[in-house]
């Protein structure tokens, strides 16, 4: 098998982790184990204990490899977006919620705190390399219209993550298109939002 292959070449950790990331998007949540993740790869069904020590583990990894990939879109959509705070956070909103779209299942898995592991350094560690986006936007906006306060950035952050967040449950939960069309309504311009209601002189509390 392919993936034997793959593991004679000192690959087998990530071999299990896209055949966990197969059983996840095909058959949920419920049907992931450590052992049906070893029969996916096509390799022994001890193998994953080896690498990942229990199922917890496993799902760790994975969600690992969410946030990773997670980052990896919202850096590449930064990068080929002009520097202008509005449309860096656009561009960030929609790596997030394409993510969300071609990720359903695990996007909720990485959001949900009965599977995540807090305890687990790695994994944590990963989370905020993919928050940095949010928090650099959020210092970015708050120094540029002259919200200077600690708690400023991050009520700024927390705006354009729940609107992303949000949003993109919204789309994959089927809720943001009208009945019979695929094409979800836009996304919240939050990015615009903010500096349209700084100019007006809104409080950063509002």
């Amino acid at each position: 098998m392919e993936e034997q292959k793959r593991y004679h070449h000192g690959d087998l950790r990530g071999a299990l982790i896209r055949a966990a990331l197969e059983i996840l998007d095909t058959e949920g949540l419920s049907a992931l184990s450590l052992r049906a993740a070893a029969a996916r790869a096509g390799v022994s069904h001890a193998a994953p204990k080896h690498h990942f020590g229990n199922m917890q583990g496993l799902v760790g990894a994975v969600i690992a490899h969410g946030y990773r990939r997670l980052d990896a879109m919202m850096s590449e959509d930064r990068a080929e977006s002009s520097a202008d705070l509005v449309e860096q956070v656009r561009a960030s909103h929609r790596a997030y919620a394409r993510f969300a779209i071609e990720n359903p299942a695990l996007f909720r898995l990485m959001f949900s705190r009965t599977h995540f592991d807090f305890g687990d350094e790695g994994l944590r560690g990963t989370v905020v390399s993919a928050n940095q986006h949010l928090e650099s936007l959020s210092r970015a906006i708050a120094a540029a219209v002259g919200a200077t306060g600690d708690q400023d950035w991050r009520r700024i952050a927390t705006a354009i993550w729940t609107s992303a967040h949000g949003y993109a449950h919204l789309v994959i939960d089927g809720r943001m298109s009208r009945a019979g069309e695929r094409e979800p309504y836009p996304p919240p311009d939050i990015g615009r939002v903010l500096f349209e209601g700084f100019a007006r002189g809104a409080s950063v509390d509002a």
